[in-house]
């Protein structure tokens, strides 16, 4: 089963933790990446923040186009959590847990999973800067 799950704020590591116990024994490798909002300076500014939105239905759409581009690379089961709303410098704001049969594809999946996910689904982020301004991230 594969899904797309949208967290208000920030993802906890208890949310997480609950969630891979309900994967099943079948496949060889589990792999994980949490994503979180790093203090960076754009235009001698500093991000404090970053808000999330997104069109639920449209993501999940964009995500289940993408997935058929990965059925031929052994992923048995992949779920995605992304915030919404407001995050924290410092904070959880996108998950990725998937599992395959061996740990090989594991490792080759997700960081060609990560750049798709990025450029094919909409989800959009309000940088917000420590002189209350802000500018929509471009995602790279």
């Amino acid at each position: 089963m594969n899904c797309i799950e949208f967290v208000e704020g920030p993802i906890s590591l208890e949310y997480i933790s609950r969630l891979t116990e309900t994967y099943s024994n079948q496949a060889g490798a589990m792999l994980s990446f949490y994503g979180r909002v790093r203090e960076e300076h754009v235009r001698n500014k500093k991000i404090v923040a970053i808000e999330f939105e997104t069109d639920a239905e449209m993501s999940q759409i964009a995500l289940n186009d993408m997935l058929q581009d990965y059925d031929e690379k052994q992923l048995i089961r992949l779920s995605v959590l992304h915030s919404l709303g407001r995050v924290e410098r410092g904070e959880i704001c996108f998950v990725i847990i998937l599992e395959t049969a061996h740990r090989k594809e594991a490792f080759n999946i997700l960081p060609d999973f990560i750049s798709d996910f990025k450029a094919r689904i909409p989800i959009f982020g309000k940088e917000l800067f420590d002189d209350d301004t802000y500018v929509w991230k471009v995602n790279k």
